[in-house]
């Protein structure tokens, strides 16, 4: 028997031992109290059930981007990391996340126990890859996998091939190589009793990996590691007998991803094609896709996040305003009328999926400035109605609140801006893809999403991964080119925004401009939103 329950403040489900009754701990994500019912007597050392995490640290700040799910709170409170659940990772040179998978796969391998079968092509249910083993593989056990790592499995009773896949942060000012080569130390310092056979570079596309080969608990092991778009990948063969080459090499040569980058061919930008002689992008704008398209959710409910109804401070207003046929909640703060003078507006996304009377007073740099602030709830979030999209109908919310703010009678619509941080900052960036929002520009900081990320929050996700269009047409990095208005997207230097900054950038464009901060996806936010405030200001003098 075990004892379950769940987080208040985020909702993170936990499953501890019965020994764990009456003992308190810190939710894992929002760090937040939590007291496990039932008190008993006993002296508890281990209460949580095998597999639950990685470590047991105290120190869980995690340096992977993700919603930020602070507890909405009358009071201004420290920012608490929202982790992105791969458990604490520290990559350096010498430095390795989890390299135990490899020796835990070593010990999956001399399970062999079934027979070849027919070769079958497996692709993950959110896609990115696909690979042939030869028989229909299984999930790879769960001793076998750290928190987001995903894998596959074919055994016989000679050998095995396997694929294991997972999001990974990229620590600024290391590079690819030396992650790959902290890796391969990994792999071979956490497999007991392991020999190096040979290690040597290999090319998938135009992406650099390991190759390592080694003799472990009998086995011989032959292991790839890539690291595309801050996702890892493993194939990997083992047999206790001699394999037959071409099977090795079948496998591996099979590995390919969805973009068409293989082992064999080379990825290249083509400026033509043979539909297209003079090299023009002939596909439907985002506009044009967006307006065809209607979501397809897999789950239907509210935000997952929950909230502590508040009630707002002197000076604020809580108003409602029309998306479509929601009617939904809003706070205002407005500057002292003064007769026959309009104010500039600022409309602030929170992070997260709840709003709190913290995030509004975060925006005090512009109250202090004269501007009317405005801060939305999307449909869902904090009691409103509506279903959970991600991105998609939360985007027509906040495009309704900009137009709400817009019809004030002491709002200058001339000067009306947005900003947001995290998952906020990400529906800012959306709406710089809308030719209908009066505003002037916008900005967000920790919130320059691509589509990977969906793959990270495979556990909030509410429509079907495996669907290209469902991804695309909800993030910013993809759609640079068809953008309406000009947003500025701040960064902070130990965030983990690198990869989808280059990939926006590799798109061209002129109206995103990218700038970086000094601090994480926490500190980085208010030098970020002060900055926003200055370059506005230095427009209107």
């Amino acid at each position: 028997m075990s004892i379950n329950l769940r987080c208040r403040k985020c909702g993170k489900r936990y499953q501890l031992k019965n020994s764990a009754a009456g003992r308190k701990f810190r939710c894992k994500e929002c760090e937040a109290p939590i007291k496990v019912p039932q008190p008993e007597p006993e002296e508890v050392e281990d209460i949580w059930e095998a597999d639950s995490f990685e470590d047991e640290e105290d120190d869980w700040d995690d340096p992977v981007p993700a919603p930020s799910r602070r507890s909405p709170s009358r009071k201004k409170k420290k920012k608490k990391s929202f982790k992105f659940p791969i458990g604490k990772v520290a990559i350096g040179v010498g430095a390795v996340f989890g390299l135990l998978l490899i020796f835990t796969m070593g010990t999956v391998f001399v399970r062999m126990v079934r027979e070849r079968g027919e070769w079958q092509e497996f692709r993950p249910p959110g896609g990115g890859f696909r690979i042939s083993m030869p028989g229909k593989p299984k999930p790879m056990p769960k001793q076998a996998q750290l928190p987001q790592m995903q894998g596959r499995i074919y055994e016989t009773k000679r050998n095995a091939y396997a694929i294991l896949w997972s999001p990974i942060p990229s620590p600024v000012g290391v590079t690819i190589t030396q992650q790959l080569d902290a890796f391969r130390d990994g792999a071979l310092a956490n497999t007991p009793g392991s020999r190096l056979i040979t290690e040597s570079p290999v090319q998938m596309g135009q992406h650099q990996g390991r190759e390592i080969k080694m003799e472990a608990s009998g086995l011989e092991i032959v292991t790839r590691i890539f690291i595309i778009r801050s996702i890892l990948y493993i194939p990997s063969v083992a047999y206790s007998s001699s394999l037959p080459q071409n099977d090795i090499d079948r496998f591996f040569d099979s590995f390919v991803l969805d973009t068409g980058e293989t082992t064999g061919e080379p990825v290249t930008d083509s400026p033509a094609s043979d539909n297209d002689p003079a090299g023009q992008d002939t596909a439907p704008s985002f506009l044009e896709q967006r307006k065809s398209f209607k979501t397809q959710l897999t789950r239907r409910g509210p935000a997952p996040q929950e909230y502590d109804p508040e009630t707002p401070p002197a000076g604020v207003k809580e108003v409602r305003y029309r998306s479509g046929n929601l009617n939904l909640k809003a706070w205002v703060s407005t500057p002292r009328a003064q007769p026959g003078k309009k104010f500039p507006a600022l409309v602030f996304f929170h992070g997260g999926f709840a709003f709190g009377a913290g995030d509004l007073e975060e925006c005090k740099p512009f109250m202090d400035a004269g501007f009317v602030v405005m801060a939305p709830m999307l449909r869902g979030e904090n009691g409103n109605s509506g279903q959970f999209e991600l991105f998609h109908g939360e985007v027509d919310d906040a495009r309704a609140a900009v137009k709400w703010i817009a019809s004030h009678p002491n709002v200058d619509r001339d000067r009306i801006y947005t900003f947001g941080h995290s998952v906020g900052g990400g529906i800012s960036a959306m709406l710089s893809l809308l030719d209908d929002v009066p505003l002037q520009h916008g900005g967000s900081s920790g919130g320059l999403y691509d589509q990977t990320v969906f793959d990270g929050w495979s556990d909030i996700t509410p429509f079907d991964r495996s669907n290209a269009q469902e991804r695309k047409l909800r993030v910013l990095v993809g759609n640079v080119k068809d953008m309406q208005h000009e947003h500025t997207a701040y960064l902070g230097t130990a965030d983990n925004f690198q990869s989808s900054a280059a990939m926006a950038q590799r798109e061209g464009g002129t109206k995103l401009k990218v700038e970086m901060i000094p601090g994480d996806h926490f500190t980085s936010f208010q030098p970020a939103l002060r900055r926003y405030l200055a370059k506005i200001q230095s427009e209107n003098r």
